[in-house]
């Protein structure tokens, strides 16, 4: 799996309802508003599915824009 950090910039008042949208997505999990337009999230998914997965956060009404703040790949490049 890659475990991908992002910011989702949203539209000024928008914030909490994009937030119950993303945390509805089962790869995603989020971490609260940051400075009332960024929503702090995680993403737990296959790599190969990561750009899918952009896009539809990029679909949710609200967002402006999704920024990548870290990737990793271990788990798929080092499996147990």
């Amino acid at each position: 799996m890659a475990i991908t950090g992002m910011l989702v910039r949203t539209l000024p008042g928008q914030a909490e309802a994009v937030e119950k949208a993303l945390s509805a997505m089962p790869e995603l999990t989020t971490y609260g508003v940051h400075q009332r337009n960024h929503v702090v999230v995680v993403a737990d998914a296959p790599h190969e599915s990561m750009e899918a997965l952009f896009r539809r956060i990029d679909d949710i009404p609200g967002v402006l824009t999704c920024v990548v703040s870290s990737m990793t790949l271990e788990d798929e490049i080092f499996p147990e």
